[in-house]
């Protein structure tokens, strides 16, 4: 009777010890987004608030000013898809994080059928250049679409 419980207490310690590659996943689970405004910045935290990523973006630009506050991410758009946005362009990896059309994209491509975005959108990441939302390159935006679950806290700070 001993050593059955010794194997099963043993047995128990090992199912509690999660896998690496289980924890290795759960530390890369997006819990919050910095977004600084001024520095053209997001910085992605996990929930053991520890930092997996800074990346390059651009907020909105003059007149068209990112909004500051408090959101959370509440829907994915178009399964990473071309999106059409407000500006007649197209955007893919589209996350919203606050009504009336915030979200994080891609810089803009053209049309639906275009394979690279436009050049000047690239250029103009880490510069105050978009409408409103947060634009990413596209590897980063396909990053943080792919990562990101509904419910991911979004803050824009004045930085």
């Amino acid at each position: 009777m001993r050593k059955f419980l010794s194997f099963l207490l043993i047995f128990l310690v090992v199912l509690s010890v999660p896998l690496p590659a289980q924890a290795k996943t759960a530390s890369k689970q997006p819990t919050k987004i910095m977004v600084y405004r001024r520095s053209n910045i997001c910085k992605v935290y996990n929930k053991e608030h520890q930092l997996i990523k800074t990346l390059p973006v651009s907020t909105g630009r003059p007149g068209h000013e990112t909004p500051l506050g408090v959101y959370q991410i509440y829907e994915h758009v178009n399964d990473g898809d071309y999106h059409l946005m407000e500006d007649g362009t197209y955007a893919r990896y589209c996350l919203r994080f606050k009504k009336g059309g915030f979200m994080f994209h891609t810089v803009c491509y053209a049309t639906a059928e275009d394979i690279e975005p436009i050049p000047e959108e690239t250029a103009a990441i880490g510069t105050s250049a978009s409408l409103g939302c947060v634009r990413l390159n596209v590897a980063d935006a396909k990053w943080l679409y792919n990562v990101t679950s509904n419910g991911c806290l979004v803050i824009v700070v004045d930085y």
